[in-house]
Protein backbone atom coordinates (compact mmCIF):
# COMPACT_ATOMS: atom_id res chain seq x y z
CA UNK A 1 0.00 0.00 0.00
CA UNK A 2 0.81 3.24 -0.85
CA UNK A 3 1.62 5.82 2.43
CA UNK A 4 -1.46 7.11 4.49
CA UNK A 5 0.16 11.06 3.32
CA UNK A 6 -0.98 10.47 0.00
CA UNK A 7 -4.59 10.57 1.56
CA UNK A 8 -4.13 12.77 4.02
CA UNK A 9 -3.14 15.70 1.36
CA UNK A 10 -6.58 15.43 0.72
CA UNK A 11 -7.21 16.24 4.65
CA UNK A 12 -9.13 19.54 4.21
CA UNK A 13 -12.08 17.21 2.62
CA UNK A 14 -12.69 15.81 5.66
CA UNK A 15 -13.21 19.21 7.24
CA UNK A 16 -15.29 21.95 8.12
CA UNK A 17 -15.44 24.03 4.46
CA UNK A 18 -16.82 26.98 6.30
CA UNK A 19 -13.79 27.25 8.41
CA UNK A 20 -11.58 28.04 5.32
CA UNK A 21 -14.72 31.05 4.69
CA UNK A 22 -14.16 34.83 5.82
CA UNK A 23 -17.51 36.84 6.09
CA UNK A 24 -16.08 39.95 4.00
CA UNK A 25 -18.95 42.10 5.67
CA UNK A 26 -18.44 41.19 9.72
CA UNK A 27 -15.36 42.95 11.18
CA UNK A 28 -13.47 41.21 14.05
CA UNK A 29 -15.15 41.91 18.15
CA UNK A 30 -12.45 44.06 19.47
CA UNK A 31 -12.03 42.23 23.16
CA UNK A 32 -13.74 39.38 22.91
CA UNK A 33 -13.37 37.17 25.88
CA UNK A 34 -11.21 34.09 26.58
CA UNK A 35 -13.87 30.73 26.99
CA UNK A 36 -12.90 28.73 29.92
CA UNK A 37 -12.61 25.65 27.84
CA UNK A 38 -9.72 27.48 25.59
CA UNK A 39 -6.20 26.12 25.99
CA UNK A 40 -3.64 27.63 24.94
CA UNK A 41 -0.17 26.02 24.35
CA UNK A 42 3.14 26.54 22.21
CA UNK A 43 4.14 25.40 18.48
CA UNK A 44 6.55 22.81 18.34
CA UNK A 45 6.98 21.61 14.79
CA UNK A 46 10.22 23.38 13.15
CA UNK A 47 9.47 26.21 11.45
CA UNK A 48 5.91 27.36 12.71
CA UNK A 49 6.06 30.76 13.74
CA UNK A 50 6.21 30.89 18.21
CA UNK A 51 2.71 31.95 19.57
CA UNK A 52 2.16 36.03 20.32
CA UNK A 53 0.48 37.30 23.74
CA UNK A 54 -2.79 38.19 21.82
CA UNK A 55 -6.23 36.41 22.93
CA UNK A 56 -8.36 37.85 20.30
CA UNK A 57 -10.67 35.58 18.89
CA UNK A 58 -9.73 33.13 21.22
CA UNK A 59 -13.19 33.22 22.72
CA UNK A 60 -14.99 31.77 20.27
CA UNK A 61 -15.58 28.84 18.26
CA UNK A 62 -12.60 28.05 15.61
CA UNK A 63 -15.19 28.35 12.63
CA UNK A 64 -16.75 31.66 14.02
CA UNK A 65 -13.13 32.99 14.47
CA UNK A 66 -12.08 32.82 11.28
CA UNK A 67 -15.68 34.18 9.43
CA UNK A 68 -15.28 37.02 12.21
CA UNK A 69 -11.91 38.00 10.51
CA UNK A 70 -9.56 37.18 13.20
CA UNK A 71 -6.40 34.38 12.63
CA UNK A 72 -6.64 31.07 14.13
CA UNK A 73 -3.92 29.09 15.56
CA UNK A 74 -3.56 25.51 16.66
CA UNK A 75 -1.57 22.19 17.17
CA UNK A 76 -3.29 19.36 16.00
CA UNK A 77 -1.85 15.51 17.77
CA UNK A 78 -3.14 13.08 15.87
CA UNK A 79 -2.13 9.50 17.36
CA UNK A 80 -2.43 6.52 14.79
CA UNK A 81 -3.53 3.26 15.52
CA UNK A 82 -0.39 1.58 14.47
CA UNK A 83 0.84 3.35 17.46
CA UNK A 84 2.86 6.85 15.36
CA UNK A 85 2.19 10.17 16.05
CA UNK A 86 2.07 13.43 14.01
CA UNK A 87 1.73 16.44 14.63
CA UNK A 88 0.36 19.71 12.91
CA UNK A 89 0.69 23.35 13.64
CA UNK A 90 -1.64 25.18 11.55
CA UNK A 91 -2.13 28.80 11.00
CA UNK A 92 -5.44 30.33 9.48
CA UNK A 93 -4.99 33.52 8.08
CA UNK A 94 -8.53 35.41 7.00
CA UNK A 95 -8.54 36.65 3.42
CA UNK A 96 -11.46 39.05 3.33
CA UNK A 97 -11.06 40.85 0.06
CA UNK A 98 -10.81 36.84 -1.15
CA UNK A 99 -14.13 35.88 0.76
CA UNK A 100 -11.14 32.96 1.79
CA UNK A 101 -8.09 32.30 3.59
CA UNK A 102 -4.48 31.34 3.82
CA UNK A 103 -3.48 28.28 5.57
CA UNK A 104 -0.01 27.74 6.35
CA UNK A 105 0.30 23.56 7.75
CA UNK A 106 3.70 22.40 9.71
CA UNK A 107 3.44 18.83 9.91
CA UNK A 108 5.80 16.62 11.30
CA UNK A 109 5.46 13.28 9.49
CA UNK A 110 4.61 10.35 11.47
CA UNK A 111 7.93 7.59 11.28
CA UNK A 112 10.17 10.40 11.36
CA UNK A 113 9.36 11.11 8.02
CA UNK A 114 10.33 15.22 8.47
CA UNK A 115 9.01 18.03 8.06
CA UNK A 116 6.44 18.91 5.49
CA UNK A 117 5.03 22.67 5.20
CA UNK A 118 1.32 22.67 2.96
CA UNK A 119 0.11 26.17 2.19
CA UNK A 120 -3.70 26.29 0.83
CA UNK A 121 -5.17 29.11 -0.51
CA UNK A 122 -9.09 29.04 -0.43
CA UNK A 123 -11.86 31.34 -2.13
CA UNK A 124 -15.31 30.85 -2.03
CA UNK A 125 -17.41 31.90 -5.28
CA UNK A 126 -21.10 31.04 -4.70
CA UNK A 127 -21.87 27.40 -3.92
CA UNK A 128 -17.83 26.32 -4.64
CA UNK A 129 -14.70 26.41 -2.83
CA UNK A 130 -11.17 26.40 -4.29
CA UNK A 131 -8.41 25.46 -2.66
CA UNK A 132 -4.57 25.92 -4.43
CA UNK A 133 -2.17 24.21 -2.38
CA UNK A 134 1.30 24.13 -2.55
CA UNK A 135 3.14 21.21 -0.50
CA UNK A 136 7.10 21.54 -0.09
CA UNK A 137 7.94 17.78 1.03
CA UNK A 138 10.73 17.04 3.24
CA UNK A 139 13.49 16.39 0.74
CA UNK A 140 12.96 19.98 -0.20
CA UNK A 141 10.78 18.84 -3.41
CA UNK A 142 7.03 20.87 -4.30
CA UNK A 143 3.62 19.24 -5.00
CA UNK A 144 0.85 21.18 -6.42
CA UNK A 145 -2.64 20.44 -6.35
CA UNK A 146 -6.05 22.40 -7.24
CA UNK A 147 -9.13 21.06 -5.39
CA UNK A 148 -12.76 22.28 -5.98
CA UNK A 149 -15.54 21.46 -3.22
CA UNK A 150 -18.99 21.90 -4.73
CA UNK A 151 -22.01 21.78 -1.81
CA UNK A 152 -25.39 21.02 -2.34
CA UNK A 153 -27.30 20.60 0.91
CA UNK A 154 -25.55 17.79 2.96
CA UNK A 155 -23.36 16.80 0.05
CA UNK A 156 -20.16 18.11 -1.43
CA UNK A 157 -18.53 16.96 -4.66
CA UNK A 158 -14.60 16.61 -4.48
CA UNK A 159 -12.31 17.37 -7.65
CA UNK A 160 -8.86 17.69 -7.16
CA UNK A 161 -5.54 17.80 -10.01
CA UNK A 162 -2.79 16.75 -8.46
CA UNK A 163 0.69 17.87 -9.99
CA UNK A 164 3.53 15.44 -7.84
CA UNK A 165 7.28 16.32 -7.91
CA UNK A 166 8.03 13.08 -10.01
CA UNK A 167 6.00 14.51 -12.72
CA UNK A 168 2.41 13.45 -14.15
CA UNK A 169 -1.00 14.66 -12.91
CA UNK A 170 -2.85 12.68 -10.42
CA UNK A 171 -6.92 13.19 -10.41
CA UNK A 172 -9.56 12.92 -7.72
CA UNK A 173 -12.89 12.36 -7.52
CA UNK A 174 -15.18 12.10 -4.35
CA UNK A 175 -18.30 13.20 -2.17
CA UNK A 176 -18.44 14.04 1.30
CA UNK A 177 -21.81 13.98 2.93
CA UNK A 178 -22.34 15.69 6.79
CA UNK A 179 -24.75 13.75 9.08
CA UNK A 180 -24.83 15.73 12.15
CA UNK A 181 -21.33 15.21 13.78
CA UNK A 182 -20.42 12.74 11.39
CA UNK A 183 -18.49 13.21 8.09
CA UNK A 184 -18.71 10.12 5.16
CA UNK A 185 -15.87 10.66 2.98
CA UNK A 186 -15.51 8.55 -0.54
CA UNK A 187 -12.68 9.44 -3.03
CA UNK A 188 -10.74 7.60 -6.08
CA UNK A 189 -7.82 8.84 -6.66
CA UNK A 190 -6.41 7.96 -10.33
CA UNK A 191 -2.12 7.01 -10.49
CA UNK A 192 0.15 6.54 -13.05
CA UNK A 193 -0.18 2.70 -11.12
CA UNK A 194 -4.03 2.42 -11.60
CA UNK A 195 -6.90 3.74 -9.15
CA UNK A 196 -6.61 3.85 -5.62
CA UNK A 197 -10.01 4.24 -3.25
CA UNK A 198 -10.64 5.55 0.08
CA UNK A 199 -13.56 5.84 2.51
CA UNK A 200 -13.01 7.71 6.06
CA UNK A 201 -15.95 7.96 8.77
CA UNK A 202 -14.97 11.35 10.65
CA UNK A 203 -16.63 12.00 14.05
CA UNK A 204 -16.09 15.75 15.40
CA UNK A 205 -17.70 15.21 19.06
CA UNK A 206 -16.79 18.98 19.48
CA UNK A 207 -13.84 21.61 18.00
CA UNK A 208 -10.80 19.79 19.69
CA UNK A 209 -11.78 16.35 18.96
CA UNK A 210 -11.67 14.50 15.72
CA UNK A 211 -11.83 10.87 15.55
CA UNK A 212 -11.43 9.42 11.99
CA UNK A 213 -11.59 5.68 10.44
CA UNK A 214 -10.38 5.17 7.18
CA UNK A 215 -9.88 2.17 4.83
CA UNK A 216 -7.56 2.47 1.36
CA UNK A 217 -7.42 -0.07 -1.25
CA UNK A 218 -5.10 -0.52 -3.81
CA UNK A 219 -5.44 -1.16 -7.90
CA UNK A 220 -4.76 -4.91 -6.92
CA UNK A 221 -7.53 -4.94 -3.94
CA UNK A 222 -5.66 -5.05 -1.03
CA UNK A 223 -7.24 -2.57 1.82
CA UNK A 224 -5.91 -1.27 4.69
CA UNK A 225 -7.57 0.26 7.46
CA UNK A 226 -6.11 3.28 9.42
CA UNK A 227 -7.72 4.70 13.06
CA UNK A 228 -6.74 8.11 14.24
CA UNK A 229 -7.60 9.79 17.09
CA UNK A 230 -6.87 13.87 17.03
CA UNK A 231 -6.90 16.17 19.67
CA UNK A 232 -6.92 20.09 18.89
CA UNK A 233 -5.16 22.85 21.17
CA UNK A 234 -5.82 26.17 20.31
CA UNK A 235 -2.80 28.53 20.20
CA UNK A 236 -2.69 32.15 20.33
CA UNK A 237 -1.67 33.56 16.64
CA UNK A 238 1.73 34.93 15.96
CA UNK A 239 2.83 38.32 17.09
CA UNK A 240 3.01 38.67 12.84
Amino acid sequence: MRSSRRFAALAFALESLEARVVLSHVAPVVGHPLAAEVQTGTASVPGAPAPGASQAGLGMDMSAATQAGYTVYQQRTTHYSDGTTQIDDRLTVPNPNQNGTTTTDWISLRNGSGVEKMVTVATKAGNVITDNMTTTLPNGSVRTSVRTFTSEGRQTAINDTINPPTGGVETVTGTKTQRGHTQVVSQSINESDGVHQSHSVIINPNQYHQIETTTTTNPQGVSQTLKENTTIERLAPPSS
